[in-house]
Parts: C-alpha cells; sequence; structure tokens
C-alpha cells in the first residue's frame, strides 16, 4: 500500500516544517540522513555541511539511514546549525606584546 511519509523538522529559530520524504515505506526506511540533508536544503536553505539533526536525543550521522535508526513517519528532527570555529593563533609579533607589557603602578594619594 502506498503512502506519503514525512518528517517533522524544527530549526533553532522556531520554525516547524513538515518535509515530504516518499511515498513507500520501503523507500523511507532506505533513506539516509545525508539524502534527507538535501531536501532540509530546499525547504530552508541550509547546506548539508551547516547542519546537524537530533532526533530522539541523539545526533543522527550522513550515513545512517531511517530504518538504522528506527525512525519513523512524522518524527521530529531538530536542526542544529554546526558551529565553526577553533583557536586563533595569535603571530609572533602579538606574542612578543603580550608578555612585554609595560606596567606602572602608582600609590593612591
Amino acid at each position: 500500500m502506498e503512502n506519503n511519509y514525512y518528517i517533522v523538522v524544527k530549526t533553532h529559530k522556531g520554525e516547524v516544517k513538515t518535509i515530504f520524504v516518499s511515498n513507500s515505506e520501503d523507500e523511507f526506511n532506505k533513506t539516509t540522513i545525508l539524502a534527507f540533508k538535501e531536501k532540509i536544503l530546499e525547504a530552508f536553505s541550509y547546506t548539508p555541511d551547516q547542519i546537524r539533526i537530533i532526533c530522539h536525543g541523539s545526533q543522527l550521522e550522513d550515513t545512517d539511514t531511517f530504518a538504522m535508526r528506527k525512525i519513523k513517519n512524522e518524527d521530529t528532527f531538530h536542526l542544529c546549525l554546526r558551529l565553526r570555529g577553533g583557536q586563533l593563533q595569535p603571530d609572533e609579533e602579538s606574542k612578543d606584546r603580550r608578555h612585554s607589557r609595560d606596567l606602572t603602578l602608582s600609590p593612591d594619594f
């Protein structure tokens, strides 16, 4: 029997959209998270590398399938933006300035 299979997606901004996945249960179960992220691109304009998906309290990996993670029709995915970053490495000149500050202490009168 053919049915429509959907996933509800909530974003960090509070947006909620229902995204169509497939017309068959077999195709729904074989859907990978990466393939679903491509559908998110159409709905929210986020690229797959910009987002993380949380479902049932766990982060889903791109290679996971819906069947592997026991994802059912109309489950809710929480979409989170990936935070890129890390500590910047200071250049040598700024390191030297940081370690050779002149401090002058003056008594309070």
